[in-house]
């Protein structure tokens, strides 16, 4: 097998694409911040704010960055791993996402129509909106990782 280093951390092999990626599950007053994502195999959906770790950065630093320029929030707090996840969006294609939980409070206002890499904005759901809409496996999948630690319970 060949394996060649694409855009910095995305492998190729043959014809597959697998990217590494650091989201937030950020939760306040019972919703939860996401994304929505405008390219690749999810476009159209509804994510977790986060995204690709560029070649040589930390996982935790990835999220920051990408909260700040999705959402245009900075976020300096300690930050939960939740989970590391895994999905096939698309038949060659293949996210692995680092999941950090960040409990807040009181929502913190985001810019909805912010322009991120492969995002137009976020937006506050409220958590019984989400089966409404569409999302990534990785929502779902973050907030039962979320319930089974009781950090949403109360």
């Amino acid at each position: 097998m060949t394996w060649l280093i694409h855009n910095a951390n995305k492998i190729r092999m043959s014809s597959t694409v697998r990217r590494i990626s650091s989201y937030g599950l950020l939760v306040a007053e019972k919703e939860v911040l996401l994304s929505r994502l405008t390219k690749g195999p999810n476009t159209g959906r509804w994510n977790l704010v986060g995204g690709e770790i560029e070649f040589g950065e930390e996982p935790e630093k990835a999220f920051r960055r990408e909260l700040k320029e999705e959402s245009g929030i900075v976020f300096e707090s300690k930050l939960d791993l939740i989970a590391v996840l895994s999905e096939c969006p698309g038949e060659n294609f293949q996210i692995i996402g680092i999941v950090y939980s960040v409990i807040l409070d009181k929502k913190i206002e985001c810019e909805e129509f912010r322009d991120g890499d492969s995002s137009d904005g976020c937006r506050w759901f409220k958590i019984d909106e989400l089966e409404k809409i569409e999302t990534t496996s990785f929502v779902s999948e973050a907030i039962v990782k979320l319930f089974r630690n009781d950090k949403l319970q109360s």
